[in-house]
């Protein structure tokens, strides 16, 4: 059986203006690698689709007529599991929760994880934007998590009396389970990750750790994140050191796992990486002054660590074509560095401007090899999504700039290690570029060491992208060299591998060719994988509800060893590797 996602035929029907960003949840699915189907709500086709579901997520808090009403109703009587975001949709009498009206901004505190155990992986406070004040109004609800009212908060005290209200609940409904998560899901991940417009310069913390009211529009003006409650400390400073955005994701996630395993279904996921691994890493290096000496020794320190990487060059240049041909026969990748900093000549912030210094790069490299991804000099930005545009108009696939520039704001001041698709704010149509957030730069110089380690830990719990940024002219500085070296042997040892930006945006466009196909076939069920790619390496990740919850490896690979039986956002699972073609489908059970 499958998830099933209440599909919206017209973003009208939600309650509250966050409801735009429904249509992002089943993003979040694809990203997952979860098989769902879009049902309803017309009564017509839902009633003949819910059969074929063990859970059935509506994304957003939504208008729904009396008739959609009983039939989620009876749905989750029945035995199955009703999951609502943002708010209870009319269903006051399933989840068991009055609506006590909007809330714009809020965070949710700590787990009940003796009701649910599976949320003891869960971090918090988590940061939302968008949904609904709750009060229950029976007595069999449980709350999982409640809301902390942000002005109750105090540099001195924390979170001290702070809840308001509850923001996640259970409540068994006859033979089933309705699960209600007050927080807007899909508008906090994309308000998170896309961040707010920006045309002015932000506003630095109090601390002074990150002057981001530095006359340079960039990314990090855009951080809706909050400086003072969302950052915790390490070494001399803070950081955000908690992907808030991948968070929201995995509570969705953990849920649909629980339903399935509640429901006695077997489920499978595409798994985000092949063979299997848990997260893999990226060292990209702009070339600032492209200075040559310092780039070959750059690239001789590479060598030695054995990984590819990814060199984002600036016009106007300055390495020889020579030194472009051994970077791309020795397996780095060239991408762009696009430079609306300068402003002089062909470098300020306009379209025209980006297509010009990429036709140079391409003329420069004279290669076959095609420029996929960039990066912008000093993560230059303005505007909301307009950038993004500009790049899919150019061909370019791949983005690297959003990330931090200032000491106190590295980590995941955009909320993940997950490479993700950004939303057009006005269409709420996906853009296709893919988005691998930046975490650090030149660490050592520009932050404590401390900072790598704990972004590869998250990157590998979270099972993303740990992406650093090496420039080659501070190669000859002290102890940038050995940092390099550290946080790459440090990732290598938890069982990552290094790719280059374009190797992860391929892996992730290719991988979402794979379909999972539920079969039945008298009284036997299963799934089958199929794709109209060739998928060498799959992954996929059974989720066998009878499988006893204990101890099991984790995806981490240790000693190049791979576990059959795993632990996957704290579930029990048997995974499994092996090639997708169109003419060779992979049967997993």
């Amino acid at each position: 059986m499958e998830i099933g996602l209440l599909w919206l035929a017209n973003q009208a029907r939600a309650v509250d203006p966050w409801g735009r960003y429904a249509g992002y949840v089943e993003e979040i699915l694809q990203h997952a690698g979860l098989p769902y189907r879009r049902i309803g709500p017309e009564p017509e086709r839902l009633a003949t689709q819910v059969d074929l579901c063990f859970a059935i997520v509506i994304p957003a808090n939504l208008h729904l007529p009396d008739d959609v009403k009983e039939a989620l109703s009876r749905f989750v009587a029945g035995g199955k599991v009703l999951i609502g975001l943002g708010g209870p949709s009319g269903l006051e009498a399933v989840f068991g929760c009055r609506d006590r009206g909007p809330l714009r901004e809020a965070w949710v505190g700590s787990w009940d994880t003796s009701v649910l155990p599976m949320l003891a992986g869960m971090s918090g406070p988590l940061h939302a934007f968008g949904g609904r004040w709750l009060e229950p109004v029976d007595f069999s609800v449980e709350v999982l998590a409640s809301w902390l009212d942000g002005d109750r908060w105090c540099q001195a005290e924390g979170w001290q009396k702070a809840e308001v209200g509850p923001a996640v609940t259970l409540r068994r409904v006859g033979r089933g389970w309705a699960v209600l998560i007050g927080a807007d899901v899909a508008a906090a991940v994309v308000r998170i990750q896309q961040g707010r417009p920006v045309y002015v310069d932000g506003i630095p913390p109090a601390d002074g750790s990150a002057p981001v009211d530095d006359g340079i529009l960039k990314t990090d003006d855009g951080i809706v994140l909050d400086y003072e409650r969302d950052r915790q400390p390490i070494a001399d400073t803070y950081f955000f050191g908690c992907p808030v955005a991948d968070e929201w994701r995995e509570l969705l996630i953990r849920f649909l796992l629980w339903a399935a395993r509640a429901t006695n279904s077997y489920l499978p996921m595409l798994w985000y990486w092949p063979r299997p691994l848990a997260a893999v890493g990226l060292l990209s290096h702009d070339t600032d002054l492209n200075e040559p000496d310092k780039a070959d020794l750059l690239l001789e320190n590479l060598k030695k660590l054995g990984i590819p990487s990814t060199w984002c060059v600036v016009y106007p240049g300055g390495y020889s074509p020579g030194f472009y041909r051994q970077l791309d026969r020795d397996g780095y990748e060239i991408a762009l560095h696009y430079d609306a900093r300068t402003q002089l000549g062909q470098r300020f912030w306009d379209e025209h401007h980006l297509r010009l210094q990429l036709c140079w790069l391409r003329d420069m490299i004279d290669e076959q090899q095609p420029i996929v991804s960039n990066k912008n000099h000093y993560l230059r930005w303005e505007g909301l999504t307009e950038f993004f545009h500009w790049l899919e108009r150019a061909g370019i696939r791949c983005d690297q700039t959003k990330g931090p520039s200032k000491k106190g704001n590295t980590g995941f001041p955009f909320g993940g290690a997950h490479p993700w698709f950004p939303m057009d704010e006005h269409t709420a149509e996906r853009i296709d570029v893919l988005e691998i957030n930046l975490m650090t730069q030149d660490l050592v110089l520009t932050c404590p060491a401390e900072i790598g380690r704990a972004c590869v830990d998250q990157a590998i719990k979270h099972y993303g992208v740990a992406h650093f940024l090496f420039h080659p002219a501070h190669v000859e500085k002290p102890g940038i060299p050995q940092a390099m070296a550290d946080v790459v042997t440090y990732g290598r040892e938890q069982g990552i591998e290094w790719w280059t930006s374009s190797a992860i945006q391929s892996w992730e466009r290719t991988r979402r060719q794979t379909q999972l196909q539920f079969t039945r076939h008298d009284s036997a069920v299963g799934w089958v994988a199929k794709t109209s790619w060739h998928v060498p390496e799959a992954t996929f990740v059974l989720f066998d509800p009878t499988l006893p919850w204990g101890e099991a490896e984790t995806l981490q690979r240790k000693s190049g060893s791979v576990a059959e039986r795993v632990s996957v956002y704290g579930f029990p699972a048997v995974v499994r590797s092996g090639e997708v073609a169109p003419d060779l489908p992979f049967v997993l059970v």
